[in-house]
């Protein structure tokens, strides 16, 4: 999705170990290569001036222009999906399973509270990943993606969610129940 702010975060408040005082930022620095060259270390701004601080403070109407609107509006898109898809059905939820599927990639399961499992397939790398995962496509990162995903292959640098529901006669954890007798 690339970058998301057009500012650089120049300002670090000082709070913890950044507090320790000059010999920790001292022992820091010595570490940094970008430090060791004094005409490189005279341009890395102070991060404690008050400059600092204002070149870092966004503006607000850099959400509403590309690229950040576009991201914007998918991470809007993201969490109502979850408010309205998945969080109604954590309660009782619980981890089936994660394995690694490639080099960058993850397939992740779990049994949501109402006996419904949730697939996120993610390929962070530049390969295709051997995976599979059936359902209803909650998500797909690109056009396509859950279909490929169907047929074995998840795509490079994409994700899918997807939602099996709950398997008549199943009770929560996913387990046939039994009548009496």
């Amino acid at each position: 999705m690339g970058r998301q702010r057009a500012l650089p975060v120049l300002h670090r408040p000082q709070s913890g170990p950044r507090a320790a005082g000059p010999r920790w930022q001292a022992a820091r620095i010595a570490k940094s290569v970008a430090f060791q060259d004094p005409a490189t270390r005279e341009r890395i701004p102070d991060p404690n001036a008050e400059a600092s601080f204002r070149a870092s403070i966004p503006d607000p109407a850099e959400a509403e222009r590309p690229p950040h609107a576009e991201v914007l509006a998918l991470h809007r898109r993201l969490l109502a999906l979850r408010q309205a898809q998945i969080v109604p059905h954590l309660p009782g939820a619980r981890a089936i399973s994660a394995h690694a599927v490639g080099e960058a990639a993850v397939l992740a399961r779990w049994r949501l509270g109402d006996g419904s499992v949730l697939a996120i397939a993610c390929n962070l790398g530049p390969q295709p990943a051997s995976c599979t995962a059936a359902g209803e496509v909650l998500f797909e990162g690109m056009a396509g993606a859950a279909g490929a995903l169907g047929t074995g292959r998840l795509p490079p640098r994409c994700c899918v969610a997807m939602i099996e529901p709950a398997q008549p006669g199943a009770g929560p954890d996913g387990l046939m129940m039994k009548g009496p007798g």
